[in-house]
């Protein structure tokens, strides 16, 4: 539809079109804003169930021996004077969870989803070569590049791999990230739609939206064809989504949450949802009970308890798994802090987890049981945690697997995370 008295001329200089240099900085920012090469056809019925994986990355490298505390060990307690948590049972203590394992005290609207087993928690996750680096440890995460690449990360990443994977099934992209940019993990030849927060694009100009149809429908050239499209596309999302209410309580920094949980409830087409939360990099300051850290943790507590309020039956659909660069280290250092680690532990929640269970092989922390003498060792490759997600949950083919994990075989029994499918709920 075009604007009355729409003048090009006037939208050419608004948007600085002039030249292909412009005009490609300009259709990044409009697809963003957009969800840029969302297909119609891709989206489902409004009553329509669809398998969803989120994907929580909490960038900064978490501690993960704060987050789920080993208060049955004895090292725990020596190398952190100050910043070890009290065992559970005491003043301040951690939520009981296993056998020695207490959940941080500040997670509390967490601990409610594994007290009736849609939460489980897997035990000394990571990459053994992902180094302490957060550039580094961040590429090879999201590329998952094999080991025998040494530190190399591939040029795609593994969410593409997994969409090129099941590109002739139906049309669309499958990959949302509620990033104003694509992660590294969604890089590759499949379409990806991004999404700012639901307020930020919700309030674009729909006159300064029609002008740029009217300036570029029917226009020959590729820079014009995928303009209209994503114009197209944003109204198709805002149609889609307007009438999604949400009610739940997020902080500030879980907004992008807050838009994962709308683009599930409209349907969208979305398989894999990136969401991205930071300020986990706790070289200072920490805290224990309290602190920097206990703050960051009760947020995120508050956010994910939203979210799943906010999901309703949805929730039976939809797995939300952490990942992070690396852990912490065990012994605190001389600023109240933890420095750069090598295993953390992983969050699986949803409605298809057999929760209530702490999986995976614990290390333990004495001398001769950490990497490099200082650090929770590995013993769960963080692909063992996305895999039977992606063929059990998603449906992805398990030979694959090979494509999407190059180099990487699960080897022996896989993590027994999800609930068989005839079992899990079958509401809408």
């Amino acid at each position: 539809m075009a604007l009355a008295g729409a003048n090009r001329a006037t939208v050419r200089r608004g948007t600085g079109l002039g030249g292909g240099t412009s005009r490609r900085v300009f259709l990044r920012a409009l697809s963003g804003a957009a969800l840029a090469l969302l297909h119609p056809a891709r989206a489902a019925a409004k009553d329509e169930r669809r398998p969803v994986l989120v994907c929580l990355n909490l960038a900064g490298g978490l501690d993960g021996l704060s987050l789920v505390v080993p208060y049955g060990e004895d090292d725990y307690y020596r190398a952190r004077p100050q910043l070890a948590l009290p065992p559970a049972g005491k003043a301040g203590g951690a939520l009981p969870l296993d056998s020695g394992f207490g959940l941080h005290p500040k997670l509390e609207p967490l601990y409610a989803s594994f007290l009736d087993e849609h939460l489980a928690i897997v035990h000394a996750v990571g990459g053994k070569h992902f180094g302490r680096s957060h550039f580094r440890a961040r590429q090879l995460m999201h590329s998952a590049a094999p080991a025998a690449r040494h530190g190399t990360a591939l040029a795609s990443g593994w969410a593409n791999r997994y969409a090129q994977a099941r590109a002739g099934i139906a049309s669309g992209p499958r990959l949302y990230s509620t990033l104003a940019e694509r992660p590294a993990a969604f890089a590759g030849a499949e379409p990806v739609a991004l999404s700012n927060t639901h307020e930020s694009w919700r309030k674009t100009d729909d006159d300064y939206l029609r002008a740029l149809h009217d300036l570029y429908e029917g226009a020959a050239d590729p820079f014009a064809r995928a303009a209209e499209t994503a114009l197209a596309q944003a109204a198709f999302v805002r149609q889609r989504t307007q009438g999604v209410r949400l009610r739940g309580h997020y902080s500030r920094a879980g907004r992008s949450l807050r838009e994962a949980a709308r683009l599930i409830l409209a349907n969208v087409g979305a398989e894999i949802v990136w969401v991205e939360l930071d300020g986990f990099d706790s070289h200072r300051s920490q805290g224990s009970v309290g602190g920097s850290l206990a703050r960051r943790l009760s947020a995120l507590a508050q956010d994910l308890a939203a979210f799943r309020g906010d999901l309703g039956h949805a929730f039976d659909d939809v797995v939300l798994v952490t990942m992070t660069e690396f852990g912490r280290t065990l012994h605190e250092n001389g600023a109240g802090g933890t420095d750069h680690g090598s295993a953390c532990c992983s969050l699986v929640l949803g409605g298809p987890v057999r929760g209530g269970r702490l999986l995976g092989s614990w290390p333990g922390l004495s001398p001769a049981a950490l990497c490099e003498g200082r650090d929770l060792a590995v013993t769960t490759d963080y692909r063992a945690v996305l895999a039977p997600i992606l063929t059990e949950h998603l449906g992805l083919a398990a030979p694959d697997l090979a494509h999407v994990f190059p180099g990487f075989s699960v080897g022996g029994a896989p993590l027994d995370l999800l609930a068989p499918a005839a079992s899990r709920p079958s509401g809408g």
